[in-house]
């Protein structure tokens, strides 16, 4: 197949050879085809940096319904008012030609199913890969928000006192549950990937929602989640949405925390904490630890990870305790080994002391842990493994579960 590149936009050389490189890996990657060149036509002269990664992305979609009609030469023209542009297609491919893709089972399940073959990219295609999938959510993070802003405000989920409904005195569990290492390490190798949250939630009683963090749920999202574990008696933590922590970085964000904090009403008996992580740069400040306290929701049980070691000091301790705000205790590199109370619930997530997510905690190291939070007094602990590498994180979290039940039936 052969998709032409040409830009109408002569100050925009980089995007250019942006757009098309990041094209072809995306065809690559998804559909496995022979990809030369890419042509997508801008007609403004302003349009292709706004509409550089977007395209990239729409034509993985194009591109799985046009090879139905055997099409050969996508054409993308964006508007100038920004709205997506329409396809049109030109030229045609044989249908035994082999550009034309092959799925096994299923129709209408050409991008979701795990019978397509992907061509094994190097580390500088799977870098742009992942980097036009990070600037595609960004983008609608930002629509995503106001959309759950409009329903908050039209009152289409009540809101719930969800910080005294808990009865549990631990809750264990990782930092997401869907990971493709896991499989044959935690999940049976035939299991189904539509069975993992069962197989997961029979072992657990509580995940830390990681995904959250790249991309703002919506409702449908969060109603989803609380469908999803049935009868049984599950709870979710929820990782804030990047939009917040890192790229507004807590500057003028009341009202979407507020926003955010929908999710615990929909929730209701289901919801955990909400999880603030700030990132490495994000040095300790007075004014910023002002700024993060006098923007938190105190209806919610609000929980803050920090991973730069200056925010380990009393200053911010008694500012937590004052607030009732949970601060969050790390195993990670380079920051302090301590547990800290600040509430009357503790936090803990373990990263790996040495490597970031990628350390098995011996016994030894699992039991120094239980040994903190009993002595901490707390009334409640929380504690999720992010060590998610070759399924450290399951094996060490059940091994974490019966140290802490161990602890309390002496």
């Amino acid at each position: 197949m052969k998709l032409l590149v040409r830009l109408f936009s002569p100050d925009t050389p980089g995007d250019a050879a942006r757009v098309a490189f990041g094209i072809r890996v995306v065809l690559q990657a998804s559909f496995d085809l022979p990809v030369e060149l890419i042509e997508l036509r801008f007609g403004f002269l302003n349009a292709a940096s706004a509409h550089a990664f977007r395209a990239a992305w729409r034509f993985r979609e194009l591109v799985a319904s046009s090879h139905r009609h055997r099409h050969q030469t996508l054409y993308l023209d964006p508007y100038p008012d920004g709205s997506d542009p329409p396809l049109r297609h030109f030229g045609q491919l044989p249908r035994s030609h082999p550009a034309v893709p092959r799925v096994k089972g299923g129709k209408g399940n050409f991008m979701g199913s795990e019978a397509i073959k992907r061509k094994a990219l190097g580390p500088e295609e799977r870098r742009e890969l992942r980097r036009l999938r990070r600037e595609k959510q960004r983008i609608e993070n930002v629509g995503r928000a106001d959309k759950m802003h409009t329903a908050r405000l039209a009152g289409a989920i009540g809101e719930r006192d969800t910080v005294s409904c808990l009865q549990a005195s631990a809750y264990v569990g990782c930092s997401g549950w869907f990971y493709w290492k896991w499989r044959g390490q935690f999940y049976p190798t035939d299991l189904p990937t539509s069975q993992w949250f069962n197989y997961y939630a029979k072992r657990f009683d509580t995940v830390e929602i990681n995904a959250s963090f790249y991309s703002w749920p919506t409702v449908t999202n969060v109603k989803s989640w609380l469908r999803q574990p049935g009868k049984s008696s599950f709870v979710y933590t929820v990782k804030v949405c990047e939009l917040i922590t890192h790229i507004k970085r807590f500057q003028g964000t009341k009202t979407l925390v507020k926003d955010f904090g929908m999710m615990a009403d929909i929730l209701g008996e289901r919801m955990g904490c909400f999880l603030f992580q700030l990132p490495p740069s994000y040095h300790f400040t007075k004014s910023r630890l002002n700024g993060i306290l006098s923007q938190l929701d105190p209806a919610r049980r609000n929980v803050v990870e920090f991973r730069h070691a200056s925010w380990w000091n009393e200053t911010v301790y008694s500012a937590f305790r004052n607030t009732g705000t949970i601060f969050c205790s790390c195993s990670g590199p380079r920051l302090p080994d301590v547990l800290v109370r600040t509430a009357e619930d503790v936090y803990v997530r373990l990263h790996g002391p040495e490597r970031w997510y990628r350390h098995d905690y011996t016994r030894d190291e699992l039991s120094g842990w239980a040994d903190k939070i009993r002595a901490s007094g707390a009334r409640r602990a929380w504690v999720y493994f992010n060590n998610d590498y070759e399924g450290f994180a399951p094996r060490n979290a059940l091994a974490m579960r019966r140290l802490l039940e161990e602890q309390t039936l002496r």
